[in-house]
């Protein structure tokens, strides 16, 4: 992915042979490269992938996930949950 970018352009997964696996355009590509080791996200039954997130407003004040393909861009969706304590 670029060093400076956002929802996902300019990113690309390759397998450990290089192939091309996903990837996505955008308006980056001419910021260097910065790459990183790919770990799959947790998915649900219908293969949608999950990433959580911590949100701060000078504190921490919320958890949230999003749900969208091996590339999460802006078309993932941010989705509704609730933490139950027993």
């Amino acid at each position: 992915k670029k060093i400076f970018g956002r929802e996902g352009a300019n990113t690309i997964i390759v397998d450990k042979n290089e192939k091309i696996i996903e990837e996505r355009d955008g308006e980056y590509g001419e910021f260097p490269s910065v790459f990183q080791e790919y770990v799959e996200l947790p998915k649900d039954s219908k293969g949608d992938s999950y990433q959580a997130g911590v949100f701060f407003a000078y504190e921490g004040c919320g958890l949230g996930f999003r749900r969208g393909g091996l590339i999460l861009d802006n078309y993932s969706k941010f989705v509704g949950h609730r933490v139950v304590v027993d």
